[in-house]
């Protein structure tokens, strides 16, 4: 359960907003105490190394190299200031627990982990997103994995649930946009040889 952020300059447990005031808890994963930035997804609070972020990312980076314009209703959390993102929680600190927290979804020292096809599909998503290009190549890599161009290879379900688990259909059909969205038509099933039509 995520604690509740209590701003230094915000009243107890809310953040100002125009015209209401919400409630806004601590991310209970990713919340670095020496952060120097809050990203605001929904209402829930990750605080954060820019460094870290501007580095990773190109979009982040472009975001903070923009002039800052001076505004006193500025919102700020324990003396942070504050970003708002539009990406749900869990798919910015599924990416966040990668570049400030070195998660590895994949292995556990020389443990192959099995990783579940939501974290893939969304890891892919935000990857291309904040254009955080090793991210995207690795979470496209084990995807691969478990997607192979082969046939023979396809049909092999216990060589692939060595990498990757599903127990949605609806995970299954995010990669059909997945792959137009990264440009990876290789995600989708291969089609067997068309028979040949006898003469």
């Amino acid at each position: 359960m995520s604690s509740v952020v209590a701003g230094s300059s915000l009243n107890p447990a809310c953040v100002r907003r125009p015209g209401a005031l919400t409630e806004v808890h601590k991310s209970n994963t990713v919340w670095l105490p020496d952060g120097n930035i809050v990203v605001l997804a929904g209402n829930v609070a990750f605080r954060v190394h820019k460094s870290t972020l501007a580095l990773r990312s190109s979009v982040f980076r472009d975001i903070f190299s923009l002039p800052a314009v001076p505004d006193p209703l500025a919102e700020d959390i324990e003396g942070c200031p504050v970003l708002h993102v539009s990406d749900s929680p869990e798919d910015i600190g599924r990416l966040f627990k990668v570049l400030c927290c070195g998660k590895n979804y994949y292995y556990r020292q020389d443990e192959l982990l099995v990783v579940w096809l939501g974290s893939l599909v969304s890891l892919i998503r935000m990857a291309h997103k904040y254009d955080i290009k090793d991210v995207l190549d690795d979470a496209l890599s084990r995807l691969k994995k478990y997607l192979p161009k082969d046939l023979s290879a396809w049909q092999d379900s216990s060589a692939r649930a060595r990498y990757v688990f599903s127990n949605s259909i609806r995970d299954v059909m995010d990669i059909i946009p997945l792959a137009r969205l990264t440009n990876t038509p290789s995600l989708l099933p291969p089609c067997r040889e068309p028979l040949e039509t006898p003469h």
